[in-house]
């Protein structure tokens, strides 16, 4: 193999294609990235058997060919090449020189062995839905830190999409919190089909969008597949029957609080600096009308209480909460106020945004029995 590429471009493509290689690779050469020129184009490919990244970028090739080289010292060389241009050589299949102006690198491959082909998509075959813009960042920033982290429940690791009824809904829990995000979607009004999506894929996709006004995305029973420019995303889909999340929504509240989201989030940031230094500890909110006190008890530490004013309607609740789960809801809420429901000491809690948001997001108290 023999080629010339951009080096900015090269560059580029590899920082995204390498984001597939997993850290942990059951074999060795799924630390790799593979090259493939033919046809006056370089095409690059990783995976980690889960998800597939692909880049198709010109290049002048000389002689077609093959190697698969480790993916991250290639990235962090051609990141550092001072020229425009680098010429890539392959020894067989065994090592490849990189060529920059007077100066040249040489990196050792995996001889014969290429990565494991991935399950191929066909569009044909497959259901387009093109996302409403911004879709894919929302579900990343509002959903996917509701996924669990427990292995044991490879399902809720995932987050799921729903399609149907004239809109497009992506929900995620893990027994404790569950996050829920939907747009109108009014050319989708058949009856509903899910899929559950790697939380690492949905990630990639959503980095791959940008600013894509409105992606195209391909789903399969198994796959799913978002191309964007010279980029191609393939993810296997999670399989399993995800829980009926619905059925914890309370469907009547006995406190309402409207709040300014800066004034709670700031509250329960100086507070849960005692609270999230002892695991122990939790979140204790009192409302009273017109009020909600936030405290931590820590033995070793000491303790806080701060008080934020409010708008609210309904009967004074004491209730306990885990400290991080609601740094991480109060961080995916935008806007000046937000919307507190409590439906009692012992029952969710829900938080969502004041101005007619599509986002909500519910959490059991810690006294809930999970």
């Amino acid at each position: 193999m023999k080629l010339l590429v951009e080096q900015s471009a090269l560059a580029h493509a590899l920082a995204q294609t390498t984001r597939a290689v997993s850290p942990q690779n059951a074999l060795p050469v799924l630390a790799g990235v593979e090259l493939s020129a033919r046809d006056n184009s370089l095409h690059l490919y990783a995976t980690d058997l889960t998800t597939a990244l692909e880049a198709e970028l010109p290049a002048e090739v000389v002689e077609p060919g093959q190697i698969v080289l480790p993916a991250g010292p290639l990235t962090d060389l051609v990141h550092r090449l001072p020229t425009a241009l680098v010429s890539i050589e392959s020894e067989g299949a065994t090592r490849a020189t990189l060529r920059y102006g007077r100066n040249q690198a040489t990196l050792n491959g995996y001889g014969e062995e290429r990565l494991p082909e991935f399950a191929q998509l066909a569009r044909d075959q497959a259901m387009a839905v093109r996302l409403p813009a911004g879709a894919l960042a929302d579900v990343t920033r509002q959903v996917l830190f509701a996924c669990a982290r427990d292995e044991t429940r490879p399902l809720l690791r995932g987050a799921v999409m729903e399609l149907g009824e004239g809109r497009l809904v992506w929900a995620a829990t893990d027994g404790s919190r569950l996050s829920q995000v939907w747009w109108p979607l009014p050319d989708h009004l058949e009856t509903p089909a899910r899929w559950v999506w790697p939380a690492k894929a949905v990630q990639e996709a959503a980095r791959l969008a940008g600013s894509e006004e409105e992606p195209t995305i391909w789903l399969s029973p198994h796959l799913v597949q978002l191309a964007v420019g010279a980029f191609r995303l393939t993810s296997r889909l999670l399989e399993g029957q995800y829980p009926e999340y619905q059925r914890v929504i309370p469907q009547q509240y006995l406190v309402q609080c409207h709040v300014e989201l800066a004034a709670l989030r700031g509250a329960v940031e100086r507070v849960g600096l005692i609270a999230q230094r002892d695991r122990t500890t939790s979140l204790r909110i009192v409302h009273e009308p017109g009020m909600l006190e936030i405290s931590a008890v820590s033995q070793d530490l000491g303790h806080a209480v701060e008080t934020v004013e409010c708008r609210s309607e309904g009967q004074s609740l004491d209730i306990l909460f885990n400290p991080h789960f609601i740094m991480d809801v109060l961080k995916s809420l935008t806007g000046e106020e937000i919307v507190v429901e409590f439906a009692g000491t012992q029952s969710p809690a829900r938080f969502r945004e004041a101005s007619g948001s599509t986002y909500q997001h519910i959490l059991l108290p810690l006294r809930q029995l999970v």
